[in-house]
């Protein structure tokens, strides 16, 4: 589901965000501190997560679950010609400050107060804390997404065979239930995303002491058409988080708008039916 943007005219630019940022914080996201931390951070943490048992045990693992599926699906592969992914990829750091500019000033329905999902309630707190803002300081910890993967299946269903495999792998690996949400939204998108707990050792932004830190390994599973077309319009959809797309799209049938909206939803439903008619197929 698109979440409204709010374009108050007392709310900054992403052009002028980093600026209204310092300002407020005294803190230049753009001088080379913050990314240094940022990158130093997340390689170390890249390392930790892909050396962990439960990542070693998915790889040895996707091989199985491929026969097991083949021999429940009269030979059907789960993941076809496809190569899956062997390693965890990091969120840009310009894709960070994007996102943290998001929650922080568009979707911020409590500006020019703190996003309210870091303001406590019934609590005096200073707004110029910048512990009731997304940045560097909680970036690891708030963003679900800044270690991730993407699994691609060949068939719709295979999305939900995979995505139960990985759910069972790491709660028995990890001893802790992951977090699932099959996403399905107005503009398309169509995948499941899987959110694996890790406690990293890690390295406070403010005065570089040693802490722990509870992060998420966000792994995506999505299916081969899907991919495809999250590849394709990725640029499309970054530009429409800042600015939202355009008004009344769903009645404009001549508007880009319309059409990259409802391409993805389309072929969600082809790929449905495909399935339906492999499945009847092997019963003829």
């Amino acid at each position: 589901m698109t979440i409204p943007i709010d374009h108050d005219s007392d709310k900054p630019d992403y052009d002028d965000y980093a600026s209204w940022y310092e300002d407020r914080f005294h803190d230049d996201l753009h001088a080379g501190r913050a990314e240094h931390w940022y990158e130093m951070v997340t390689d170390s943490g890249l390392v930790r997560l892909m050396s962990a048992p439960f990542w070693n045990t998915l790889q040895d693992r996707l091989g199985l679950w491929d026969a097991e599926f083949q021999a429940e699906h009269a030979g059907y592969s789960l993941f076809g010609p496809v190569q899956q992914t062997d390693k965890i990829e990091c969120k840009p750091f310009e894709s960070v400050v994007n996102k943290s500019y998001r929650l922080n000033v568009l979707e911020n329905a409590n500006w020019p107060e703190p996003p309210e999902r870091l303001t406590p309630t019934n609590e005096e707190i200073d707004t110029d804390d910048p512990r009731y803002w997304f940045g560097p300081h909680n970036w690891l910890t708030q963003f679900p997404d800044i270690f991730r993967a993407r699994f691609v299946t060949t068939y719709f269903d295979g999305v939900a065979y995979l995505t139960d495999a990985i759910k069972a792998l790491a709660a028995e690996v990890t001893n802790r239930e992951p977090e699932i949400e099959l996403k399905a939204s107005l503009d398309g998108y169509h995948a499941s995303h899987i959110w694996v707990n890790y406690d990293l050792d890690t390295l406070d932004y403010d005065n570089r002491d040693a802490l722990s830190a509870r992060v998420r390994l966000e792994l995506q599973v999505t299916t081969t058409i899907q991919a495809t077309i999250i590849n394709m319009l990725h640029s499309v959809y970054q530009h429409w988080r800042l600015t939202g797309p355009p008004r009344n799209w769903e009645w404009d049938h001549e508007s880009p708008a319309f059409a990259i909206n409802y391409l993805g939803s389309t072929l969600h439903y082809l790929e449905g039916m495909i399935v339906v008619a492999r499945d009847q197929r092997r019963v003829v």
